[in-house]
């Protein structure tokens, strides 16, 4: 699996993992905290507020302050976890039927 050295392309792509792969923050959320990438304390903060994409953008926050050496392997495991392996290729720039999306943003 590709490391990523920064969190970029996840940063330049969140609204279209959020708006067209509809990217669930709970479940994203819940994967992260098991993993130690979240805090009890910013997991509660994140769940707390009351709408979805509040939560969401959140997240992405808190997440892009982590270290990316050694918090994206994490993230990556996370989507695989939550059986979003279309995500993780999409990030990873795996070749698939999608490449032809000129919505694709690298």
């Amino acid at each position: 699996m590709e490391r990523m050295l920064s969190w970029d392309r996840i940063r330049r792509n969140r609204l279209k993992l959020r708006d067209h792969f509809h990217l669930n923050p709970n479940d994203l959320q819940r994967s992260l905290r098991d993993r130690n990438v979240i805090t009890v304390m910013e997991d509660r903060h994140i769940s707390m507020m009351p709408y979805l994409r509040e939560q969401f953008e959140e997240l992405f926050d808190i997440l892009f302050l982590r270290n990316p050496q050694e918090c994206i392997p994490k993230f990556y495991e996370a989507l695989e976890d939550m059986e979003r392996k279309d995500i993780r290729d999409f990030l990873q720039g795996v070749k698939g039927p999608s490449d032809d999306n000129p919505d694709a943003q690298f």
